[in-house]
Protein backbone atom coordinates (compact mmCIF):
# COMPACT_ATOMS: atom_id res chain seq x y z
CA UNK A 1 0.00 0.00 0.00
CA UNK A 2 1.20 3.54 -1.06
CA UNK A 3 1.96 6.22 2.05
CA UNK A 4 -0.98 5.80 4.73
CA UNK A 5 -2.98 9.38 4.58
CA UNK A 6 -5.66 8.07 7.29
CA UNK A 7 -4.61 5.64 9.94
CA UNK A 8 -6.85 4.30 12.87
CA UNK A 9 -5.24 2.13 15.54
CA UNK A 10 -7.28 0.32 18.28
CA UNK A 11 -9.75 3.76 18.15
CA UNK A 12 -13.02 3.15 19.66
CA UNK A 13 -15.56 5.45 18.86
CA UNK A 14 -18.34 6.63 20.40
CA UNK A 15 -20.63 9.96 21.77
CA UNK A 16 -19.87 10.78 25.82
CA UNK A 17 -19.97 7.14 27.66
CA UNK A 18 -21.75 5.81 24.48
CA UNK A 19 -19.52 3.41 22.15
CA UNK A 20 -20.76 2.99 18.16
CA UNK A 21 -17.66 1.55 17.26
CA UNK A 22 -15.20 -0.66 19.95
CA UNK A 23 -12.01 -0.94 17.97
CA UNK A 24 -10.85 0.54 14.43
CA UNK A 25 -8.01 -0.41 12.67
CA UNK A 26 -7.80 1.15 9.39
CA UNK A 27 -5.32 2.64 6.93
CA UNK A 28 -6.03 4.22 3.83
CA UNK A 29 -3.55 4.70 1.41
CA UNK A 30 -2.60 7.78 -1.19
CA UNK A 31 -4.59 7.53 -4.38
CA UNK A 32 -7.05 5.01 -3.01
CA UNK A 33 -10.91 5.07 -3.54
CA UNK A 34 -12.67 3.69 -0.28
CA UNK A 35 -16.01 2.78 0.09
CA UNK A 36 -18.02 2.72 3.47
CA UNK A 37 -21.21 1.34 3.63
CA UNK A 38 -23.61 -0.18 6.17
CA UNK A 39 -27.36 -0.43 6.89
CA UNK A 40 -29.04 3.00 8.62
CA UNK A 41 -27.14 3.67 12.34
CA UNK A 42 -24.39 1.16 12.25
CA UNK A 43 -21.56 3.72 12.39
CA UNK A 44 -20.92 5.35 9.27
CA UNK A 45 -21.22 9.30 10.02
CA UNK A 46 -19.22 8.21 13.26
CA UNK A 47 -16.22 7.05 11.26
CA UNK A 48 -16.82 9.95 8.77
CA UNK A 49 -16.52 12.45 12.03
CA UNK A 50 -13.52 11.21 13.22
CA UNK A 51 -11.88 11.31 9.65
CA UNK A 52 -12.98 14.85 9.94
CA UNK A 53 -11.84 15.64 13.46
CA UNK A 54 -15.08 16.31 14.73
CA UNK A 55 -15.16 13.70 17.49
CA UNK A 56 -12.44 12.70 19.12
CA UNK A 57 -11.37 8.94 19.67
CA UNK A 58 -12.52 7.72 23.20
CA UNK A 59 -9.46 5.54 23.14
CA UNK A 60 -6.15 4.70 20.71
CA UNK A 61 -5.50 7.23 18.10
CA UNK A 62 -6.48 8.47 14.54
CA UNK A 63 -4.29 10.16 12.07
CA UNK A 64 -5.12 12.07 9.15
CA UNK A 65 -1.73 13.04 6.98
CA UNK A 66 -3.67 15.62 4.05
CA UNK A 67 -5.48 18.77 3.72
CA UNK A 68 -9.32 17.41 3.32
CA UNK A 69 -11.70 18.30 1.63
CA UNK A 70 -15.41 17.56 2.57
CA UNK A 71 -18.44 17.07 0.53
CA UNK A 72 -21.56 17.29 2.44
CA UNK A 73 -25.20 15.81 1.33
CA UNK A 74 -26.92 18.73 -0.59
CA UNK A 75 -29.82 18.64 2.15
CA UNK A 76 -27.41 19.97 4.84
CA UNK A 77 -27.20 23.16 2.90
CA UNK A 78 -29.96 25.71 3.67
CA UNK A 79 -32.22 26.26 0.53
CA UNK A 80 -34.52 29.22 2.57
CA UNK A 81 -31.86 31.88 2.15
CA UNK A 82 -30.78 32.59 -1.19
CA UNK A 83 -27.16 31.51 -1.09
CA UNK A 84 -25.49 32.08 -4.78
CA UNK A 85 -23.64 28.99 -5.96
CA UNK A 86 -20.74 31.18 -5.86
CA UNK A 87 -21.80 32.32 -1.76
CA UNK A 88 -21.61 28.38 -1.08
CA UNK A 89 -18.58 27.56 -2.80
CA UNK A 90 -16.70 29.99 -1.65
CA UNK A 91 -17.43 28.90 2.24
CA UNK A 92 -14.76 25.82 1.43
CA UNK A 93 -11.91 28.99 1.36
CA UNK A 94 -10.17 29.62 4.48
CA UNK A 95 -8.19 32.43 2.43
CA UNK A 96 -10.42 35.37 1.99
CA UNK A 97 -8.25 36.89 -0.07
CA UNK A 98 -8.88 39.24 -3.41
CA UNK A 99 -8.35 36.37 -6.27
CA UNK A 100 -11.69 34.28 -4.06
CA UNK A 101 -14.09 35.06 -6.89
CA UNK A 102 -11.72 33.92 -9.48
CA UNK A 103 -11.17 30.72 -7.35
CA UNK A 104 -14.75 30.49 -6.80
CA UNK A 105 -15.55 30.25 -10.67
CA UNK A 106 -12.37 28.61 -11.41
CA UNK A 107 -13.81 25.40 -8.88
CA UNK A 108 -17.27 26.07 -10.21
CA UNK A 109 -15.91 25.39 -13.96
CA UNK A 110 -13.74 22.01 -12.76
CA UNK A 111 -17.29 20.60 -11.73
CA UNK A 112 -19.16 21.70 -15.05
CA UNK A 113 -20.93 24.92 -14.10
CA UNK A 114 -19.10 27.38 -15.61
CA UNK A 115 -20.68 30.91 -15.37
CA UNK A 116 -22.69 29.94 -11.81
CA UNK A 117 -21.30 32.05 -9.58
CA UNK A 118 -24.45 34.23 -9.11
CA UNK A 119 -26.86 31.83 -10.11
CA UNK A 120 -29.19 30.86 -6.86
CA UNK A 121 -28.20 27.33 -5.34
CA UNK A 122 -31.77 26.61 -4.39
CA UNK A 123 -32.75 27.10 -8.22
CA UNK A 124 -29.89 24.70 -9.02
CA UNK A 125 -30.55 20.59 -9.82
CA UNK A 126 -30.03 18.61 -7.45
CA UNK A 127 -27.01 17.26 -9.42
CA UNK A 128 -26.01 21.09 -10.28
CA UNK A 129 -26.23 21.39 -6.51
CA UNK A 130 -23.99 18.23 -5.90
CA UNK A 131 -21.40 19.52 -8.27
CA UNK A 132 -20.88 23.04 -6.48
CA UNK A 133 -21.10 21.32 -3.19
CA UNK A 134 -17.84 19.01 -4.57
CA UNK A 135 -16.69 22.90 -6.47
CA UNK A 136 -16.61 23.90 -2.37
CA UNK A 137 -14.74 20.91 -1.33
CA UNK A 138 -12.07 21.70 -4.22
CA UNK A 139 -11.44 25.07 -3.20
CA UNK A 140 -8.91 24.19 -0.94
CA UNK A 141 -6.64 22.20 -2.79
CA UNK A 142 -7.23 18.95 -0.81
CA UNK A 143 -5.13 15.84 -1.10
CA UNK A 144 -8.02 14.17 0.90
CA UNK A 145 -12.07 14.06 0.23
CA UNK A 146 -14.80 12.92 2.20
CA UNK A 147 -17.92 11.94 0.17
CA UNK A 148 -21.38 12.06 2.36
CA UNK A 149 -23.72 10.41 0.41
CA UNK A 150 -22.90 12.11 -2.83
CA UNK A 151 -26.17 10.67 -5.05
CA UNK A 152 -28.68 10.72 -2.31
CA UNK A 153 -31.85 11.91 -3.89
CA UNK A 154 -30.40 11.95 -7.34
CA UNK A 155 -31.84 10.97 -10.60
CA UNK A 156 -29.94 8.69 -12.94
CA UNK A 157 -28.52 11.68 -14.93
CA UNK A 158 -27.50 13.55 -11.76
CA UNK A 159 -25.46 10.17 -10.34
CA UNK A 160 -23.92 9.78 -13.89
CA UNK A 161 -22.52 13.61 -13.85
CA UNK A 162 -21.72 13.68 -10.34
CA UNK A 163 -19.90 10.37 -9.89
CA UNK A 164 -17.98 10.66 -12.79
CA UNK A 165 -16.18 13.68 -12.07
CA UNK A 166 -15.18 11.65 -8.43
CA UNK A 167 -13.93 9.38 -11.14
CA UNK A 168 -11.89 11.79 -12.53
CA UNK A 169 -10.71 12.91 -9.02
CA UNK A 170 -9.50 10.01 -7.99
CA UNK A 171 -7.50 9.58 -11.58
CA UNK A 172 -5.89 12.85 -11.10
CA UNK A 173 -4.16 11.19 -7.78
CA UNK A 174 -6.70 12.22 -5.16
CA UNK A 175 -7.31 9.99 -2.22
CA UNK A 176 -11.31 9.60 -1.91
CA UNK A 177 -13.13 8.16 1.15
CA UNK A 178 -17.34 7.62 0.07
CA UNK A 179 -19.65 6.74 2.33
CA UNK A 180 -23.12 5.83 1.00
CA UNK A 181 -26.33 3.83 1.45
CA UNK A 182 -26.46 2.69 -1.97
CA UNK A 183 -24.24 -0.18 -2.64
CA UNK A 184 -24.34 -0.21 -6.70
CA UNK A 185 -22.44 3.28 -6.50
CA UNK A 186 -19.73 2.22 -3.89
CA UNK A 187 -19.33 -0.89 -5.60
CA UNK A 188 -18.79 0.16 -9.42
CA UNK A 189 -16.24 3.53 -8.12
CA UNK A 190 -14.28 2.41 -4.64
CA UNK A 191 -11.38 -0.10 -5.22
CA UNK A 192 -11.35 -1.34 -1.50
CA UNK A 193 -14.59 -1.40 1.02
CA UNK A 194 -15.17 -0.82 4.89
CA UNK A 195 -18.58 -2.78 5.64
CA UNK A 196 -20.04 -2.03 9.19
CA UNK A 197 -22.13 -3.96 11.34
CA UNK A 198 -22.42 -4.46 14.62
CA UNK A 199 -20.03 -2.35 15.54
CA UNK A 200 -17.38 -4.33 13.78
CA UNK A 201 -16.06 -3.72 10.42
CA UNK A 202 -15.19 -5.83 7.08
CA UNK A 203 -12.68 -4.29 5.00
CA UNK A 204 -11.40 -5.63 1.44
CA UNK A 205 -11.69 -5.30 -2.34
CA UNK A 206 -14.78 -4.74 -2.81
CA UNK A 207 -15.95 -8.15 -4.74
CA UNK A 208 -15.30 -9.74 -0.99
CA UNK A 209 -16.58 -7.41 0.75
CA UNK A 210 -20.30 -7.41 -0.69
CA UNK A 211 -20.76 -11.18 -1.34
CA UNK A 212 -24.20 -12.62 -0.87
CA UNK A 213 -23.64 -14.11 1.36
CA UNK A 214 -22.57 -11.41 4.03
CA UNK A 215 -25.23 -8.91 2.67
CA UNK A 216 -28.07 -11.60 3.23
CA UNK A 217 -27.07 -12.08 7.14
CA UNK A 218 -26.74 -8.46 7.22
CA UNK A 219 -30.30 -7.28 5.66
CA UNK A 220 -31.75 -10.13 6.13
CA UNK A 221 -32.88 -11.37 2.93
CA UNK A 222 -31.46 -12.80 -0.20
CA UNK A 223 -29.25 -10.61 -1.77
CA UNK A 224 -28.06 -11.41 -5.82
CA UNK A 225 -24.94 -9.41 -6.81
CA UNK A 226 -23.92 -10.09 -10.81
CA UNK A 227 -22.27 -8.28 -13.04
CA UNK A 228 -23.93 -6.55 -16.11
CA UNK A 229 -21.81 -5.23 -19.07
CA UNK A 230 -18.48 -5.77 -16.33
CA UNK A 231 -20.18 -3.65 -13.56
CA UNK A 232 -21.77 -4.68 -10.24
CA UNK A 233 -25.56 -5.20 -9.67
CA UNK A 234 -26.83 -5.53 -6.45
CA UNK A 235 -30.44 -6.60 -5.86
CA UNK A 236 -32.96 -8.12 -3.55
CA UNK A 237 -33.39 -11.89 -4.87
CA UNK A 238 -36.63 -12.11 -6.65
CA UNK A 239 -39.17 -12.92 -4.14
CA UNK A 240 -37.04 -12.37 -1.29
CA UNK A 241 -38.46 -11.04 2.29
CA UNK A 242 -37.12 -10.31 5.70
Amino acid sequence: MSAAVIEFRAARLGYGSAVVLPAVDLTVGAGECLGIVGPNGCGKTTLLRAILGAIAPQAGTVEVRARVGYCPQRTQVNTVLPFTAGDVVGLGSLKRTPDLPARVAAALEACGLPGSSERVFADLSGGQQQRALLARALIGDPDLILFDEPTRGLDLAGEHEVMQLVSQLNRAGKTLVLVSHQLHVVARYATRLVLIHGGELTVGPTEEVLSSARLQAIYGFEVCVAQVSGLPVILPAPGASA
